[in-house]
């Protein structure tokens, strides 16, 4: 998986800008990309989604999204999905801490 290949380059430029502690999460994704994408919709109809205004990165993830899916490049949409996944279960406590799961979140 593309993620287990850059982890270790990601590792050592943290350490190198000397963010000790910071490492990256490996994201699991059994669901196929389409549907996992397609989650997104009711958040960005409700408006869940707050986006930085005036940048270029964002003109280029809301078309990417506008042209999802029979775009060429669904890549921003894809790492939005995983990002609000990620955050969904840090939130939620549902990952492994190392601990056990003894401490709260």
């Amino acid at each position: 998986q593309f993620q287990e290949l850059l982890g270790r380059d990601f590792v050592e430029e943290f350490r190198r800008q000397g963010l000790l502690g910071v490492n990256p999460w490996l994201i699991q994704n059994d669901a196929n990309k389409r549907v996992r994408i397609r989650r997104l919709g009711p958040l960005l109809a409700a408006r869940r989604i707050r986006m930085k205004s005036d940048c270029p990165s964002t003109r280029l993830l809301v078309h990417q999204l506008q042209e999802f899916p029979i775009g060429d490049h669904d890549d921003g949409p894809d790492a939005l999905e995983m990002a609000i996944r990620l955050a969904e279960e840090l939130l939620a406590g549902a990952y492994d801490d190392g601990l056990g799961n003894r401490l709260p979140v």
